[in-house]
């Protein structure tokens, strides 16, 4: 990451597993935005329980110092989170999101050449084409876009990204 900085980059992605929260391995650090994208059954072995799991993944918002929560509305423990969390922007593949301070899909159209995905929102609205397939893909390029945007990356710019 120092490599980073010093090539000028002003943030960079991080991928916290749930065991480096609990740890306590990534307690010096400041997030600008985390996101939170779904929960699996993954790291039973480690956590027991899903609860468990979800409170650990959870922590990232609640005992980590992390400035913005950009957080999946769609995932049922997302979802149960936007309740606690009263800051977090919610993202979603549906356009009936339920909350105020939302980033959602008015439309996905999936092709054999990649994803339309038309949205609404606090950031304004527009047109997303990105050269995946499937859902869990139309989800992600969501959030992360919904990241970028609440870090004050200019949204025309990303939109032309992908079509040019």
């Amino acid at each position: 990451m120092a490599d980073l900085a010093d090539d000028g980059a002003k943030y960079t992605a991080l991928e916290v597993s749930s065991h480096g929260l609990v740890q306590g391995r990534v307690k010096a650090l400041t997030f600008s935005a985390g996101v939170f994208s779904n929960l699996s059954r993954d790291h039973l072995d480690y956590h027991g329980t899903m609860e468990a799991y979800a409170e650990a993944k959870y922590t990232l918002f609640s005992e980590h110092e992390c400035q913005q929560a950009i957080i999946n509305a769609d995932d049922p423990v997302g979802h149960e989170w936007l309740n606690r969390l009263s800051d977090a922007i919610a993202v979603s593949l549906k356009a009936d999101c339920q909350f105020s301070e939302a980033v959602f899909a008015k439309e996905v159209d999936y092709s054999e050449s990649g994803i339309k995905l038309s949205f609404d929102g606090k950031f304004g609205s527009g047109v997303l084409h990105v050269p995946l397939i499937g859902e869990f893909n139309a989800s992600n390029v969501l959030l992360a876009f919904a990241c970028l945007l609440s870090l004050g990356i200019d949204k025309a710019a990303l939109v032309e990204l992908r079509r040019n």
